[in-house]
């Protein structure tokens, strides 16, 4: 068997082993971390309000999105507020495994974007192999991809941005689409307010490696638009 192949079944097998530590006992609610437990309290009275209260009619349900949507927009973790206590709409409101399934499902299509942004960056496919094995077992993401809080939202949605912005260089329509990416990631976590610095670092990155001047075009529109999500 040769090294190349033996790498590619390593690499497969570790990738394998981060999915399953990320959904092994994924339904045991033995444990719920403080900031998790913040995050399922957060809607409770409305929960149960909407548990004892059947809607009836498009006025109704209306205004109980109006509602939900108003609540979680008073957090500073809006879209991940929205993932966690969307429970409450289907009867699951002692779900106190949902947040944690979607934090696994995020955090196992992490490991896929990982593979395709490095093997767009490195052009080499054997390094994205190894780049996404490493993050399959990086303790602090198999961590984050198995409790209900916002981390994993937050990663994949900041490399979002990234892959979109880097893949091409050029300006176009994925600048927006990038600008987009981040002003959501902003809305999963609002320390992410400091996006605008990293967008900077990374033209100044592409300027440097393809030896030209920043494209500040390219660069403003980002930053607007992350802005304009915000702020908008």
């Amino acid at each position: 068997m040769s090294l190349q192949r033996v790498f590619v079944w390593c690499a497969g097998a570790l990738i394998l082993a981060g999915v399953i530590f990320r959904w092994a006992g994924i339904n045991d609610s033995d444990f719920i971390f403080y900031d998790e437990g913040y995050y399922l309290d957060w809607n409770r009275p409305f929960g149960e309000a909407l548990a004892h209260h059947r809607l009836t009619g498009l006025d109704e349900v209306s205004k109980a999105a109006y509602a939900y949507v108003s609540r979680c927009l008073a957090s500073g973790k809006t879209l991940w507020f929205m993932i966690a206590d969307s429970r409450i709409f289907f009867g699951g409101l002692e779900q106190w495994s949902f947040s944690r399934v979607w934090a696994a499902i995020i955090g196992v299509a992490t490991l896929a974007l990982t593979f395709l942004f490095a093997k767009k960056f490195f052009k080499n496919k054997n390094i994205a192999l190894g780049a996404t094995a490493l993050l399959a077992v990086l303790p602090s993401h198999v961590f984050y991809s198995r409790i209900g809080m916002q981390e994993s939202l937050s990663t994949i949605l900041v490399l979002s941005g990234f892959y979109f912005y880097l893949f091409p260089p050029k300006f176009g329509w994925r600048t927006f689409a990038a600008g987009f990416f981040w002003g959501m990631a902003y809305f999963s976590n609002y320390r992410l307010i400091m996006l605008p610095v990293m967008i900077t670092f990374c033209e100044m990155y592409l300027a440097f490696s393809h030896r030209r001047y920043p494209d500040v075009r390219k660069w403003l529109w980002a930053i607007l638009i992350f802005l304009l999500c915000v702020f908008g």
